[in-house]
């Protein structure tokens, strides 16, 4: 009796001991890749809209055009905001700073709804300003929204 409860006990602590070994399965360098993807996705994002925005500085700019551009990465709540920036830009000129190039410096915290992305990011933003260039880094909380297989811009937040 002792022998076999013995046994028993034995076999029950291998596979105890197995499952604390082998529990963490997951490849740290899948997750480092992953993590390398939606920061691409993220970047992309922002500098495409970026560029959008500097193409507002440009003399032959078919409005139209660049509003269809938006509606290809940007989602709802940010594109109804962007587009009324646009129109009202057109309307009446401003000076903004131009974006020179950003640059994504840290990306965290990344969270997955069934068509949503949420990621803490921080952007490096080398601007153009009236009289000299300059650097701002800002750490915001992104959304993104997937729309028909596409992931889009869909709101951020500035982190404090």
């Amino acid at each position: 009796m002792k022998k076999s409860l013995l046994f028993f006990l034995m076999i029950l602590v291998m596979i105890i001991h197995g499952k604390y070994i082998f529990a963490n399965d997951t490849n740290p360098h899948s997750i480092v890749e992953e993590q390398q993807e939606e920061r691409i996705i993220v970047e992309n994002l922002f500098k495409e809209r970026a560029k959008l925005w500097n193409d507002l500085y440009s003399q032959d700019k078919n409005l139209e055009e660049l509003k269809n551009q938006l509606r290809d990465i940007i989602a709802e709540p940010l594109l109804t905001f962007d587009l009324e920036v646009f129109e009202s830009l057109e309307k009446y000129p401003s000076d903004f700073d131009k974006i020179n190039s950003l640059e994504i410096m840290k990306l965290g915290n990344i969270t997955y709804g069934q068509k949503t992305m949420s990621a803490d990011v921080t952007i490096l933003w080398n601007m153009k300003g009236l009289k000299d260039d300059y650097l701002e880094q800002i750490q915001y909380r992104v959304v993104l929204l997937k729309d028909k297989g596409i992931w889009k811009l869909s709101d951020y937040n500035i982190l404090q």
